[in-house]
């Protein structure tokens, strides 16, 4: 996403929702946030939206029983960063490649 519309998306890893049972499994410390971010669990949808649009989009998404999260920005720049606490995290493994 971030390639094709030439910009840097930056990534709150813990805006990024983590069910109960995971957090059971791994706790909920800076490691275990950082490591939910990165395992590479394709089980939600990331969109980009206006954020004058959030209350909408909330709203709409709440009306169909669904749960939106924003977990991130759009910024100037390339390619994506992952922040924990307001700094700026590595990814050594950036997650799971399907090709």
């Amino acid at each position: 996403m971030a390639k094709a519309s030439a910009v840097k998306l930056v990534i709150d890893a813990a805006a990024i929702p983590r069910s109960a049972p995971l957090r059971a499994l791994w706790g909920d410390d800076g490691a275990a946030i950082i490591r939910a971010a990165t395992c590479g669990d394709d089980y939600q949808i990331a969109f980009t939206a206006a954020p004058a649009r959030e209350a909408e989009i909330i709203a709409a998404a709440a009306s169909h029983l669904v749960t939106v999260s924003r977990i991130g920005m759009v910024a100037a720049g390339a390619g994506v960063a992952l922040t924990f606490a307001g700094k700026e995290v590595p990814v050594p493994h950036p997650g799971y490649r399907h090709f």
